[in-house]
């Protein structure tokens, strides 16, 4: 992550406001996700999950991260007008967690039960392979079609991993499940720790083995980590 946790310019910030998000932030948040998140979910069409489940898994997984107090989206100052956010949650293994609250969603729906195997498989014992007690995960990371490229999600980055550093976390994992992604990460210095061949995998409690739409971008799923910097680093930011 060498790379990719650059300082933003003072331009930027001209034109752009990155704060922290928070439940009043609710509906905006939600609205964004199920307008360019939602629709071009990767695991989603994978795993071919049917779009107005997806969207109520998302409405869930939003309110779950929420509670964490460690998401941010970025503002356009002019229009005011929301234009990325990225979503993350803390996990202290010497802490009881924030219960999930998509827990009946998944159960009742099958396609959503295997990606949700297919992400505990990927992430189990993350404390003892890392050998950290707090740790911060990523998920649900999105642009605006009109800002890509303008450096709102490296704005995003870096205030993630102020909050990193303020919440006493020693790494910051994510997933990539795109071939994509995954060379973006690589080049960035991000670590694999794990990765999953999406025809291989098998659901753990059924046995069975999914329904994929795989194309050339999408054969294998990874989990990245990357320490988090030290107080010294993000000064510079």
């Amino acid at each position: 992550m060498k790379k990719s946790i650059n300082k933003v310019s003072s331009d930027f910030y001209e034109a752009f406001e990155v704060r922290k998000l928070s439940f009043k932030d609710l509906d905006e948040v939600t609205n964004f996700v199920m307008k360019y998140y939602t629709p071009r979910e990767p695991l989603g069409q994978i795993f071919k999950v049917d779009q107005d489940v997806l969207k109520s898994n998302h409405v869930m997984r939003v309110k779950e991260k929420l509670q964490h107090n460690a998401s941010f989206g970025c503002y356009e100052k002019v229009s005011g007008r929301l234009v990325a956010v990225c979503f993350a949650t803390i996990h202290d293994k010497r802490q009881e967690q924030v219960p999930r609250t998509d827990s009946e969603i998944v159960k009742e729906v099958p396609a959503l039960n295997f990606v949700r195997r297919l992400l505990l498989q990927l992430e189990a014992n993350l404390h003892e392979k890392l050998s950290a007690n707090k740790i911060m995960m990523t998920g649900i990371g999105t642009v605006h079609p009109d800002y890509i490229g303008q450096g709102t999600m490296s704005a995003i980055v870096v205030r993630l991993m102020e909050v990193a550093i303020e919440t006493g976390c020693e790494y910051v994992v994510g997933v990539a499940v795109s071939k994509y992604a995954q060379e973006a990460n690589e080049k960035s210095g991000l670590t694999a720790l794990r990765e999953i061949k999406y025809s291989d995998f098998v659901d753990p409690v059924t046995g069975k083995k999914p329904d994929l739409q795989l194309s050339s971008i999408h054969t294998h799923v990874k989990l990245y980590c990357h320490p988090v910097p030290s107080n010294d680093v993000t000064s510079k930011l």
